[in-house]
C-alpha cells in the first residue's frame, strides 16, 4: 500500500503537503513541470487590479485552467510594482534591478527565478542577461538561500530574527518546489530546509511576513488584501488528484520586504 500511494505522489503533477524541518512547519508544493503550468500573474493588462492569492487563482480558473496552488512571488514596493525583474507570459513588465540598497532583496548575492524553453532555474542577477527573449516567467528577488547547493555566506546560523518565509526551489529543470513557512523561522534554517530536507541545489527567498498561499482547500484565502507585486499560481489543464492541504491562522500582514536578518 505504502509503495503504491507513493507512486500515486510522484505520478502528480503537484504535490502540497505539510513538512517539518528543524521545529518549523512548512506547507511545500513540488511541482512538475512536464505536468503543470507556472504562471506569473499581477502586472500584464487584464490581470486583477488587486492580484491576490486568491484573486490570481479565480483568474487562471477563469482562463479555463485549473488552479492547484498560489503563493506571492519576488519582493515588492508599496505600490504593488515589483522591485526587482518582471516577466509575464513572455512580456517583461520591469527591467533587473542591480542596484545596492537596504533590506533582505539587496542582501547580495540576490537572484532571479525564471522559466524557459529548457524548463526552470534560479541563477544570481549577476548572471541574468540583458535580453531574455526566450523566457516566459521570471521574479527577482533576495537574497539567494542556495546556490550550486553552497548557502548564502551572510545568513546566520543563531540569528535570533524568526519572520514567516517563502521561497522558490529548483531540483532540476522540470521540478520546482515552493514553501512558505506556517511558523517563524529564521533564514538559515529556510535554506538548510531548501537544500538539505527538499534537495534543492539552487533556491531563491521570496519574502516574508506577508508571504500566504493558496489552495483548493482554502478558497478564501487571499493573503496581503491589497495585493503582491505579482503572484505564482501552478494549474494544470484538466482535474488532478488534489491533496488536503493544513490550514495556516488567519494572519494578514502589510508592508514589503522585511529588514535584514
Amino acid at each position: 500500500m505504502l509503495v503504491a500511494l507513493l507512486s500515486v505522489a510522484l505520478a502528480s503533477p503537484v504535490v502540497v503537503s505539510e513538512q517539518t524541518w528543524k521545529g518549523t512547519r512548512w506547507v511545500v508544493a513540488e511541482v512538475d513541470l512536464t505536468k503543470a503550468h507556472v504562471q506569473l500573474v499581477g502586472q500584464r493588462p487584464g490581470s486583477p487590479e488587486l492580484h491576490t492569492v486568491g484573486r490570481s487563482a479565480r483568474w487562471v480558473a477563469a482562463q479555463g485552467r485549473v488552479p492547484l496552488f498560489a503563493t506571492n512571488a519576488g519582493i515588492y514596493m508599496e505600490d504593488r510594482r515589483p522591485l526587482g525583474l518582471h516577466i509575464e507570459a513572455g512580456t517583461r513588465y520591469r527591467d533587473t534591478n542591480r542596484a545596492d540598497g537596504h533590506g533582505n532583496f539587496y542582501l547580495k548575492p540576490n537572484g532571479v527565478f525564471f522559466i524557459g524553453p529548457l524548463g526552470a532555474a534560479v541563477i544570481g542577477t549577476t548572471e541574468v542577461p540583458d535580453t531574455t527573449p526566450s523566457w516566459t516567467l521570471a521574479t527577482q528577488s533576495g537574497p539567494m538561500l542556495v546556490r550550486g547547493g553552497v548557502l548564502h555566506p551572510k545568513l546566520n546560523p543563531t540569528s535570533k530574527s524568526r519572520k514567516t518565509r517563502s521561497f522558490v526551489g529548483v531540483r532540476d529543470p522540470q521540478h520546482i518546489v515552493l514553501a512558505v513557512s506556517l511558523d517563524r523561522v529564521r533564514f538559515h534554517d529556510t535554506a538548510t530546509f531548501a537544500r538539505d530536507s527538499l534537495k534543492c541545489a539552487d533556491a531563491l527567498y521570496l519574502d516574508g511576513t506577508v508571504s500566504e498561499f493558496w489552495t483548493p482547500e482554502r478558497p478564501s484565502v487571499e493573503g496581503d488584501p491589497l495585493g503582491y507585486g505579482g503572484v505564482l499560481v501552478v494549474s494544470v489543464s484538466a482535474e488532478g488528484s488534489g491533496a488536503r492541504t493544513p490550514d495556516r491562522p488567519d494572519e494578514h500582514h502589510l508592508g514589503g520586504g522585511d529588514a535584514v536578518d
